[in-house]
C-alpha cells in the first residue's frame, strides 16, 4: 500500500510541472520481483512510468520516464569523409557528420563515438549521456547495456546506471510475455538470472539458461572432458520455474526443447545403448503426457514442437532402419497423440494457422494441405521461397506465401488462393528468398573465381513496387516512422523508399573503405602464408583454404643474422594524430634451418598487441577459431627466405606502443604441439578501449564455414 500511495504522490508531482496526462492504464504486476507499471499519454508522447516496489518499501522509490515520443522527428545515419551524422526524413543534414560511429535512434536516443567513447545523443544532436563507455547498444524498453572498462552496465534514459556487476555479459529479455529479465553470464561462464534491478533471481550455476517460456527455462549442465582431446559432453538438461526450482531434474531426458502451446519435446533415453531414444512431449509441471515409441513414430525432423495444435511426425513399421526408411509416411499428430493423417508420397510438411499446412512431395512439388490432408490449392506449385534462414515456419508469415507456379511467381493465402500475382519479372536472377514483405532477388556479378560479388534487387508486395538487381546491399528500415533503408550502391551508402528511388547518396570519391582502422572492436587477425611448393605436401591433410603469401628470398634485405626475426620496419608520423602507422609485418629466416608453424586454413597464429592502460600487453586482434579439423595444417619457411605481411594502421584516442606476436612450433615433430611466442619490436599506434575484450558477432555462413567468431 506503501508502495502506491508513494507512487501517486510522485505521479502528482509529475503532473503538477507537465502536459496534461490522460488515457492512465496499468500494467497487471505480473511478478512481484518486477516494478510496478503504468502507462500514460500526453499528447502524442506515450509515457511508461514504472517504480521500484522492493525500493519504495525501503523509502527510496524512483519514477522512470523512459518514453519513446511518436512524434519525434526521424534521423538517418549517414557517412561523410570517414564521419557519421543524421538526415531528416527528406535527406537533409539534420546533425553535421562529426562522429566515428552512429547507430540508429532508439527511444529518441542514439548510441555515438565521437572519438575514443561512447555516448547518446538526442535528435539535435546533443550529449544527453556523456561519452563515457567502451561499447553501448540502443535503448530498449527503457534500458541499455553499455560497457565500462570490459564491464557491462544497465542504465536508463537518464544515464542512471541500474546496477553493475561483476558479469562477462547478459542476453536481455525485456517487453516479453511475464516479467522483465536478464540471462547473465559470469567470467567463468556461469549463467543465471537477474532482474533489471540487478537482483539476483536464479543463481549462476548453470553452464546454459534458455529463454523462459510458459514460466518454465531449460537448463544444461556440461561434463568436463576425460582426457584433454575429447570435447565437452552434455550432462544433460532440466526444467526450472521463475523460483529456480528444478521442475524436471537433470538426465531424465536427453534433450529438452523449448515449451510451445504449453508442450515441450523431449528425447526419452533408451533402455539400452543399440536402441533409439523415444520422443515425447512433457506439459510445465514436467509430466510425460505424450510417448512416440521410436520403432513407430518420431517427431519430423523440421519440427520443434507443436503448432496450431498438431505436430508433423514421421510413422515406420518394423525396428530396422532400411525397413523404416521403405515404409515411412509424413502426416499430422494432435496434442491427443491421434494421427490426423500421413501419406508415403510426402517428404515434409508444417503446420500454420486456420487448419492448414504445407506440405512437400517426393516430387518436389509442394501444397496446400487441411488438418486431415486434404489437398487445397488447384495450380502446381513448383517452389516456395523461404525466408533467408530457410525456416519452413515463416512460409506464411503474414497469411500469405510467396511460391512460383508455371505462371510465375505470386502471393498465396492459406487456402491455396492467389491474393497477388502470379506474374513474370522482366529480369532473370540466380536465387530469391522472401523477408518480410519483400521477395528479394540476386543475381551473381562475379568476375572471378572465389570473388563474390552480387546485385540486388526486390518486389515490394505491399506498394507491389519491383525493383531491378542493382543494389549490392539492402538492409532493414532505418528507424522508426520512416520507410527509407539503408542500401549500398556503386560503393557507396545510399537511402532508398520502397521504389528503389535513391533518397540520398555518398558524393563520388566518398566511398565506404577506411584509411585507417578506428575501430572499438578486436579484429579477426587473417595474416596468410603459404609454404614453397616443395614443402606443401608436408603439411598435413588440412589448410584447404590455402594462402598465396610465398616465401620470398632475402636477398640483398639485411636481418638479424642466425635467428628467426619479426620485423616491423618505422614509418613515418601521422600529420593528424602523430602515429606511426605500421605498414609491414616481415617474419625471416636467417638460420640453416627450415621453420615450423601451426596454420589454419592458411592464416598464421599471428596477431597484434597493445599495451593497455594497466601497462599490460593485451592482444587487439584474435584467430578464430574453427570447430573443423581439416582446418588445421602446418606451413614452413624455409632458410634464407621471410614472409611479408600487410599490417593494420590502427587510430584511435589511447596513444600506445603496440607489437606483433606470433606462434612458432618448438620440434619438427609433427606430434609435438607445443609451441613458442616470437615477438616483433615496438612502434607507435592509436586505439580504442573497445578494442581490448569486444569482439563483433559473427554468424556461420553454412555447413562449409566451421568458424564460431
Amino acid at each position: 500500500m506503501r508502495s502506491v500511495l508513494l507512487f501517486l504522490m510522485l505521479l502528482v508531482s509529475f503532473c503538477a510541472t507537465s502536459q496534461a496526462i490522460h488515457n492512465l492504464s496499468f500494467e497487471p504486476e505480473a511478478n512481484r520481483r518486477q516494478p510496478l507499471l503504468m502507462w500514460a499519454h500526453r499528447g502524442s508522447q506515450a509515457i511508461r512510468l514504472s517504480i521500484d516496489t522492493t525500493q519504495a518499501r525501503q523509502g527510496r522509490g524512483s519514477l522512470l520516464i523512459d518514453a519513446t515520443r511518436a512524434s519525434a522527428p526521424v534521423r538517418l545515419a549517414f557517412v561523410q569523409g570517414q564521419r557519421w551524422g543524421y538526415l531528416d526524413a527528406n535527406g537533409k543534414v539534420a546533425i553535421a557528420p562529426r562522429f566515428v560511429r552512429a547507430q540508429p535512434f532508439s527511444e529518441g536516443l542514439a548510441a555515438v563515438r565521437q572519438h575514443g567513447r561512447y555516448g547518446y545523443i538526442d535528435a539535435q544532436g546533443a550529449f544527453a549521456i556523456a561519452a563515457a563507455y567502451d561499447y553501448a547498444e540502443p535503448f530498449r524498453h527503457g534500458y541499455a547495456t553499455v560497457w565500462r572498462n570490459g564491464t557491462p552496465l544497465l542504465i536508463n534514459p537518464t544515464g542512471q546506471v541500474q546496477f553493475q556487476g561483476a558479469y562477462q555479459s547478459w542476453e536481455t529479455h525485456f517487453g516479453e510475455a511475464g516479467p522483465d529479465y536478464l540471462i547473465a553470464t559470469t567470467r567463468t561462464g556461469r549463467q543465471g538470472v537477474l532482474s533489471p534491478q540487478g537482483r539476483l533471481l536464479i543463481d549462476t550455476v548453470y553452464s546454459a539458461i534458455s529463454a523462459f517460456s510458459h514460466e518454465r527455462a531449460i537448463v544444461t549442465e556440461w561434463l568436463l572432458p576425460n582426457v584433454p582431446d575429447e570435447k565437452y559432453r552434455s550432462a544433460g538438461r532440466g526444467v526450472i520455474d521463475w523460483q529456480g526450482r528444478l521442475v524436471v531434474p537433470f538426465g531424465r531426458y536427453h534433450q529438452i526443447e523449448p515449451f510451445q502451446e504449453g508442450l515441450a519435446k523431449v528425447d526419452i533415453p533408451a533402455s539400452s545403448p543399440t536402441a533409439t531414444d523415444d520422443d515425447g512431449f512433457i506439459n510445465p509441471a514436467g509430466e510425460l503426457v505424450l510417448r512416440l515409441p521410436a520403432t513407430q513414430m518420431r517427431v519430423a525432423h523440421e519440427a520443434s514442437g507443436f503448432g496450431s495444435g498438431v505436430v508433423a511426425v514421421e510413422t515406420y513399421r518394423g525396428q530396422s532402419y532400411r525397413r523404416q526408411q521403405r515404409t515411412k509416411q509424413v502426416g499430422l499428430m494432435d496434442v491427443r497423440g491421434q494421427l490426423l493423417f500421413s501419406s508415403k508420397d510426402l517428404i515434409r510438411l508444417a503446420p500454420y494457422p486456420a487448419n492448414q499446412t504445407i506440405a512437400q512431395t517426393s516430387k518436389g512439388q509442394w501444397q496446400v494441405l487441411d488438418k486431415r490432408g486434404r489437398l487445397l490449392n488447384t495450380a502446381v506449385i513448383e517452389e516456395i521461397y523461404f525466408e533467408r534462414n530457410h525456416s519452413s515456419d515463416d512460409v506464411f508469415a503474414g497469411g500469405w506465401a510467396l511460391v512460383r507456379t508455371a505462371a510465375g511467381i505470386g502471393a498465396i493465402d492459406t487456402s491455396g488462393r492467389f491474393v497477388l500475382g502470379p506474374r513474370e519479372f522482366p529480369f532473370s536472377f540466380d536465387d530469391a528468398f522472401r523477408l518480410g514483405n519483400r521477395l528479394y532477388f540476386s543475381v551473381n556479378v562475379s568476375q572471378a573465381e572465389n570473388q563474390y560479388d552480387y546485385r540486388i534487387g526486390y518486389w515490394d508486395l505491399k506498394t507491389n513496387a519491383l525493383v531491378s538487381p542493382r543494389f549490392q546491399q539492402i538492409g532493414e528500415p532505418a528507424g522508426t516512422g520512416t520507410e527509407l533503408r539503408l542500401a549500398v550502391l556503386d560503393n557507396r551508402l545510399a537511402y532508398i523508399d520502397a521504389a528503389g528511388t535513391v533518397v540520398w547518396q555518398q558524393p563520388p570519391g566518398d566511398t565506404l573503405a577506411q584509411v585507417a582502422l578506428n575501430l572499438d572492436y578486436m579484429r579477426r587477425a587473417t595474416y596468410g602464408a603459404a609454404s614453397p611448393a616443395e614443402l606443401e605436401r608436408y603439411g598435413g591433410v588440412g589448410g584447404h583454404a590455402k594462402s598465396t603469401n610465398k616465401p620470398q628470398p632475402i636477398g640483398e634485405l639485411s636481418f638479424r643474422a642466425g635467428a628467426l626475426s619479426f620485423t616491423v620496419p618505422p614509418q613515418p608520423s601521422s600529420p593528424a594524430t602523430g602515429a606511426r602507422a605500421a605498414a609491414v609485418m616481415q617474419l625471416a629466416n636467417t638460420t640453416a634451418d627450415t621453420v615450423f608453424f601451426s596454420a589454419q586454413d592458411g592464416l598464421l597464429y599471428l596477431t597484434v598487441q597493445a599495451l593497455n592502460p594497466a601497462g599490460q600487453w593485451q592482444d587487439i586482434e584474435y584467430v578464430p577459431g574453427s570447430s573443423c579439423g581439416n582446418s588445421d595444417h602446418t606451413v614452413y619457411l624455409p632458410a634464407s627466405h621471410y614472409w611479408q605481411f600487410a599490417a593494420p594502421a590502427f587510430e584511435g584516442e589511447f596513444q600506445t606502443k603496440l607489437r606483433a606476436k606470433v606462434l612458432v612450433k618448438r620440434s619438427r615433430n609433427p606430434d609435438d604441439f607445443e609451441q613458442v611466442v616470437l615477438y616483433s619490436n615496438e612502434f607507435m599506434g592509436g586505439v580504442n578501449p573497445g578494442q581490448f575484450w569486444r569482439k563483433l558477432e559473427y554468424v556461420s555462413s553454412g555447413i562449409m564455414d566451421p568458424y564460431r567468431e
